[in-house]
């Protein structure tokens, strides 16, 4: 089976376009230079008021966010996960940060990733440390280095 059967993506987001076949090639592009294998990915993009209510009902956290991931896997074995991404967040935020409403979505994809492979940003070091990472893979994507 490809990788790309073992990834679903569904839109739910009216504000942002989402680049599903750059999102899938960025999904193997991180897993590739992560060394990790995906097992099974669901991503989900969504308009704000529905991330906030998924934000309140998984998290306990009010308000939006970028990014939620639910980790599935057993220790030890391929990826299993899903991501909600927060197309209008990255509408709105992308240009405040110099990119492009859909890659500031990729960066979303790629820090939610990080999260399904270990990564973490609880404490300042840790989140320095997966920032910066998320920053070079997705930069390497979109240099080229993806494709």
């Amino acid at each position: 089976m490809a990788m790309n059967d073992s990834i679903s993506i569904t839109t739910r987001c009216r504000s942002l376009r989402t680049p599903r076949k750059r999102a899938l090639a960025l999904v193997e592009f991180v897993a590739h230079r992560e060394t990790q294998r995906i097992g099974a990915l669901d991503i989900l993009v969504v308009d704000s008021p529905e991330m906030a209510e998924m934000n309140q009902a998984y998290l306990q956290h009010s308000g939006t966010t970028d990014v939620i991931s639910f980790e599935l896997s057993e220790p030890g074995e391929p990826i299993v996960g899903q991501l909600i991404l927060c197309g209008e967040v990255a509408r709105k935020a992308g240009p405040t940060f110099g990119n492009r409403p859909q890659t500031e979505l990729l960066l979303y994809l790629t820090h939610g990733l990080l999260h399904l492979m270990g990564y973490d940003d609880l404490s300042k070091p840790e989140r320095s440390i997966m920032h910066q990472r998320q920053q070079e893979l997705l930069d390497a994507f979109l240099a080229g280095d993806g494709k």
